[in-house]
């Protein structure tokens, strides 16, 4: 099986992640904190909350949904331009979309020492996103889907339930801090990314569509 760094970021963020759940000083460090980033100068939080994840649950559906879409996306990469430049493309995408999601809720809660949040749902819409433009008619199936459908129909369906498990309240108080916000924002940019990349698969989707 040849390497992509879809596995490889999913392998960093499963290991990374369970090396801080229930164990809240770690996960305070490594958490999106934006009054800690602006007046600390604490940086890395913007890329690290990615990588740590609420519980289980919360990390198995991001990476499950990371993994159906974004090695597909890296294969594309890589066949329409380089397979070295195509996953430079892919990581550098990846790594974008964490910080374009956070980006609305850094500014808005800047000053707000009390605002916390984690895990990578906002990243990985970028990526099912970018890929619903690039295989609207994709289709695809999943664990509690008896059929397939579009990708366009299906990264609506995931947007939803993503949106539903950031926002429904847990006795996990970090499950409590995954902020659904930045699924918009990432899908937002995933969109964003590939026009720009691309700009005639704009055209290309909507005759797909329709």
């Amino acid at each position: 099986m040849p390497f992509t760094f879809t596995y490889g970021i999913i392998a960093f963020t499963v290991i990374f992640s369970f090396t801080c759940f229930n164990k809240e000083e770690r996960l305070m460090h490594y958490a999106f904190i934006p009054f800690r980033i602006r007046n600390a100068g604490e940086h890395f939080r913007f890329l690290s909350h990615a990588f740590i994840h609420a519980d289980e649950m919360h990390l198995i559906f991001n990476m499950i949904g990371f993994y159906f879409f974004g090695e597909p996306l890296e294969n594309y990469l890589s066949i329409h331009y380089s397979p070295l430049t195509g996953k430079i493309i892919f990581v550098l995408f990846y790594s974008s979309a964490i910080y374009a999601a956070s980006l609305h809720q850094f500014f808005k809660n800047k000053d707000n020492e009390a605002y916390i949040s984690l895990g990578a749902s906002g990243a990985v819409n970028a990526v099912v996103f970018a890929f619903i433009l690039v295989y609207p008619n994709s289709q695809m199936g999943f664990l509690f889907l008896p059929f397939a459908v579009p990708a366009w129909i299906f990264g609506l369906f995931y947007l939803g339930i993503s949106f539903y498990l950031s926002s429904r309240r847990s006795n996990n108080p970090f499950l409590n801090r995954i902020d659904h916000s930045a699924h918009f924002w990432g899908a937002l940019y995933g969109l964003c990314f590939m026009a720009v990349l691309q700009p005639s698969l704009l055209q290309e989707f909507l005759d797909k569509i329709f």
